[in-house]
């Protein structure tokens, strides 16, 4: 193996930690570095909240897989240490691959994570989301609630469910009564697209799109 100088690889990737010989100086080098970059955003998306749901960052679903991790073992940072000595070869090169992954994600920086939000409402709003629903948090609870789930096995597509609550918005309703709608939809023995545009007085052949 040629020499390296230690740290000087910036991604060891998940194939070659594990495949390539990396000796443990180097191993315990870019674990600590990746450690300190990691806290430092953690500790960022902390102190900040998201725009839409007003929640600290850190507190986003798409985290729980580096949360898991640390709360196993019982921390709520990676250590900084230079040592490591309780942990084998085999559990740096673990620890490197979270690590990387976390850093990996573009939500992980407070910029991206915004970036992320941004997009995600102008996506709604290109569909036919009235902005104002696509910046609410509650928009968001409705798309992961067992109501929307309830509805979408009833074959009501995406489009469907969107269109509906742009034309029932145009109509005055708002977001609140809309999704109260769609929960009585679901109680409701006639199931389908058709019912569900009937339900708000709307024919399913008049789609905006």
């Amino acid at each position: 193996m040629s020499k390296r100088k230690v740290g000087e690889i910036k991604d060891y990737g998940k194939s070659q930690v594990f495949q390539r010989a990396y000796s443990r100086p180097e191993l315990l080098a870019r674990r600590r570095q990746l450690a300190k970059s990691a806290n430092s955003r953690i500790l960022r998306l902390e102190r900040a909240k998201s725009d839409i749901t007003g929640e600290r960052m850190s507190d986003a679903p798409w985290f729980n897989v580096t949360k898991s991790y640390l709360d196993e073992r019982g921390k709520r940072r990676f250590s900084e240490s230079a040592k490591m000595s309780d942990y084998s070869d085999f559990q740096l090169k673990m620890e490197i691959v979270v690590l990387e992954e976390f850093l990996a994600m573009k939500s992980s920086t407070v910029s991206g994570y915004r970036a992320i939000e941004e997009q995600r409402v102008n996506t709604f709003t290109e569909l036919g989301v009235p902005e104002e629903i696509a910046r609410s948090s509650e928009f968001y609870d409705f798309l992961n609630s067992e109501t929307f789930a309830k509805i979408a096995e009833e074959s009501v597509t995406s489009e469907d469910i969107i269109d509906i609550i742009d034309r029932a918005s145009d109509r005055g309703m708002s977001l609140e009564q809309i999704v109260s709608q769609f929960e009585r939809h679901t109680r409701n023995t006639e199931g389908g697209a058709k019912a569900l545009y009937e339900r708000f007085g709307l024919n399913i052949l008049d789609k905006k799109r």
